[in-house]
């Protein structure tokens, strides 16, 4: 049993997998393998010269406090049903885990079916979706002199603007998948494969929002994806558009990149239904070099100190560090200053809880004489949301 990096040979059982594992429709599937797929990008395990299992490492960039970050996403982990419940998953995650550490990547972003599968390897859920559903024809806005034209991914100047729009409002995260010209098109492709458009908003000659949209997504509801609108007209427009295809569909899914845009659904007597669920998790894989920023950037107080991470996977990041004249050194030690989980470390790098949240919980422990240096070092923390709308 061994795992190495697929071969173009590879291709048609690996689709052949991601077909059988995933609900993906067999237009997208056939788009992507033609269109996106790269067996540099994928990770096989074999056992007896027979490929079992898979999962892809697409690179991203990642922007982190302002900072971009190249880091890998893990996607399409799947096993085929007969070689199910020996270990194969479990040993290829390990093992991928291991390979991108050696590869001197500080952190992965995964994609989860289920997330309770993947917090056993030190994953936590950092990336979150928003959405908010409503019957057609139930809500309705004033109207708007919001027009609406539909994105050709052969005109510049549309691609531009989505790109301007959508970079303006990633300024309000900490964290972000940052996206070129060609990652739009790409999205836009894709989404035509499944059916769906994008458009753009105007309100006289100013570009006010955008969204992607597929009027029939699910039976009777239609799907709109990533909505940017720059004020609540655009919003009001927005709602007015759906409800123009009442005859073909009587209820909407949307899915806003500001997860407050829809604080109208109180306006209108909670007619407007919200939900949130976990959508990406995060992993930190070299823990000294996180804590070496972090040194930096929030724990500058903590000088002389020592830090005890736990990790249960990569045996590197396992043990205790040294806050010591400006670096971080891993040292042989059985006393500590603070204890953290990989975890913990995880949500704190993506600035997605606070230190005195942490130690409510029991991801991180610290002495008494820690707990005042702590507080000092929380009040750097800038906490802010997180944002992706990356599948693949």
């Amino acid at each position: 049993m061994k795992i190495r990096f697929a071969r173009e040979e590879d291709k048609k059982v690996v689709k052949e997998l991601w077909s059988y594992s995933f609900q993906d429709s067999q237009s997208y599937v056939d788009y992507y393998f033609l269109n996106r797929y790269e067996p540099c990008n994928n990770i096989v395990l074999e056992d007896n010269q027979t490929v079992v299992a898979s999962l892809l490492i697409n690179p991203y960039t990642l922007i982190l406090n302002g900072e971009e970050k190249k880091v890998r996403y893990i996607v399409g982990v799947s096993v085929f049903p007969e070689h199910r419940g020996k270990g194969y998953s479990s040993f290829l995650m390990k093992q991928t885990l291991s390979l991108l550490q050696e590869c001197k990547d500080e952190m992965v972003l995964l994609m989860p079916i289920d997330t309770s599968i993947y917090r056993r390897y030190g994953f936590i859920n950092t990336f979150f979706d928003h959405s908010f559903k409503m019957e057609l024809g139930k809500v309705l806005p004033n109207k708007t002199n919001i027009r609406f034209e539909k994105v050709d991914k052969r005109n510049a100047e549309h691609i531009e603007l989505l790109l301007e729009l959508y970079h303006e409002e990633m300024k309000k995260k900490t964290a972000y998948i940052k996206r070129t010209k060609e990652d739009f098109v790409v999205r836009i492709s894709e989404w035509e494969v499944e059916g769906g458009d994008m458009y753009l908003m105007y309100q006289g000659d100013n570009v006010v929002g955008y969204f992607m949209m597929h009027p029939r997504y699910e039976k009777d509801t239609a799907l709109l994806q990533e909505l940017i609108a720059t004020n609540q007209n655009a919003v009001f427009a927005v709602i007015n558009f759906l409800n123009h295809h009442q005859t073909q569909c009587k209820s909407a899914v949307i899915h806003p990149v500001n997860k407050n845009l829809f604080d109208l659904s109180i306006a209108y007597d909670n007619q407007i239904s919200r939900n949130s669920h976990p959508f990406m998790m995060s992993r930190v894989l070299d823990a000294k070099a996180v804590l070496q920023q972090e040194y930096d950037e929030i724990f500058s107080e903590l000088e002389g100190k020592k830090i005890l991470v736990e990790d249960t996977i990569l045996s590197q990041n396992n043990g205790v560090f040294q806050f010591l004249n400006g670096v971080v050194t891993k040292v042989d030690s059985l006393k500590w200053d603070m204890k953290m989980t990989i975890d913990a470390l995880s949500l704190l790098y993506m600035r997605q809880i606070d230190l005195e949240t942490l130690l409510k919980s029991d991801m991180l422990e610290v002495t008494e004489e820690m707990k005042i240096l702590l507080k000092q070092c929380n009040q750097k923390i800038r906490l802010g949301e997180s944002y992706s709308n990356d599948y693949v």
